[in-house]
């Protein structure tokens, strides 16, 4: 008895060290494999809720779980994920994996060689899940469940696969007869000055844009797509487009019911800030169509009544009435309208000065940033702070009732 008594409490007084020695040291590796909470919703039907748990280095993993059964489903790096209005379906990326992502960037692939998302749409009710491949954004809109459009990403370029073909036997000859020297003439043109070559705008160029009817799987599809946004009620879909030629260049509106597209507005230019108020009514947008090819491009605030045959009105610009002398419409403000849809609100900003042209040679230009003791700021936050100051807009409102414009904040009252 007292030798069962004494090896018990030499088991008990030894279980401490044991464990002990079994607790590995906290260093910063632990970080790698320490989950934690990214995003968690519930449906609006307070039936399903999900979970995007993992690493913050490492890929995570979409949970989603029934809050009325045992009914539960994974889905591997769902992220950007959102309920439908109908708390039917899941919509999420699936994220590419990041160590490809990340040996991809080592490997100096250009970005649309490299690994990229895929969108990912789970029905609820039977965990089926629907996949598109390299997809860069979805939208849902706000007040109906029964539409999902997502945007991709720029197509890879096929190689061309008689560029390594052998050339033909005669080629070389051909080549030596065009090389042979020409005699000379006598003749001395004299060269014309060359006018200094004007830099070329790097003109954006959309991809293919995908609405999806979420019941019945029918799928639309539309080219050259740079943004894009549904009315809140879901009943039209706007997007902007361009391509490198200008041609698609404009905004156009889809009625999702029919597929009806009407060109809302067109032409060469730049389609901004695609905005509609809650009822749906009422659309807003800047372009610089007017001056899209002018060294100083000006953007104009334009108008739609939804789903009219009305023009698009242009409602505001530089020297419209409202809007404060040698100020112009904004392309950094974001564009907004009030609860009732009556006021639209915009940002507007001082007109810069035109930069005078520099035919100075690039490479004997010199950058110098010069700083005064009485400067307000040194100069690294001056440097930091200068594309915020280049980008600041001032709060202007337009009256739809009357079309007044009014301007609400200055430089002055800010």
């Amino acid at each position: 008895m007292r030798l069962s008594i004494c090896l018990l409490f030499l088991l008990l007084s030894l279980s401490p060290l044991v464990c002990a020695q079994e607790k590995k040291p906290l260093d910063h590796d632990v970080y790698d494999t320490w989950n934690r909470t990214h995003a968690s919703n519930i449906s609006d039907n307070g039936q399903w809720a999900f979970l995007s748990v993992g690493p913050d280095e490492k890929d995570t993993e979409l949970r989603i779980t029934s809050l009325t059964d045992d009914r539960s489903y994974a889905i591997p790096r769902g992220e950007t994920i959102r309920f439908t209005k109908d708390s039917r379906y899941i919509i999420t990326l699936i994220k590419a994996f990041k160590d490809s992502v990340k040996q991809a960037t080592r490997d100096k692939k250009k970005p649309e060689e490299s690994p990229k998302d895929s969108l990912g749409i789970i029905t609820l009710a039977t965990g089926d899940v629907f996949k598109a491949a390299r997809v860069k954004s979805f939208k849902l809109p706000k007040e109906s469940g029964g539409w999902v459009a997502y945007l991709l990403e720029k197509e890879i370029a096929k190689k061309d696969s008689t560029a390594n073909k052998k050339k033909k036997p005669s080629e070389p000859e051909e080549k030596k007869q065009e090389q042979t020297p020409k005699p000379e003439t006598k003749e001395v043109k004299k060269e014309d000055p060359k006018e200094p070559k004007k830099k070329k705008r790097k003109k954006a160029e959309g991809t293919t844009l995908v609405l999806r009817n979420l019941q019945t799987s029918a799928e639309m599809r539309y080219n050259h797509v740079i943004s894009y946004a549904f009315t809140e009620s879901g009943s039209y879909l706007i997007f902007a487009a361009a391509n490198k030629d200008s041609t698609a260049d404009g905004i156009y509106a889809i009625r999702t019911s029919t597929g009806d597209t009407t060109a809302i507005l067109t032409g060469a230019g730049d389609y901004k800030k695609i905005t509609s108020d809650e009822s749906s009514l009422h659309l807003a947008f800047i372009a610089n169509r007017d001056s899209f090819n002018a060294e100083q491009q000006e953007y104009a605030l334009y108008y739609w009544s939804v789903g009219s045959r009305n023009k698009t009105k242009e409602i505001a610009r530089s020297g419209t009435k409202g809007i404060p002398p040698n100020w112009w419409v904004s392309e950094h403000a974001n564009l907004s309208f009030s609860k009732n849809g009556k006021r639209l609100f915009f940002g507007t900003a001082p007109r810069p000065e035109e930069a005078a042209e520099d035919d100075t040679p690039d490479d004997e230009k010199v950058a110098v940033d010069i700083w005064n003791w009485k400067d307000p700021y040194l100069q690294p936050m001056q440097l930091k702070d200068a594309k915020e100051e280049r980008e600041r807009t001032y709060r202007a409102v337009f009256h739809l009732n009357n079309g007044k414009i009014v301007q609400l904040a200055t430089e002055t009252i800010p």
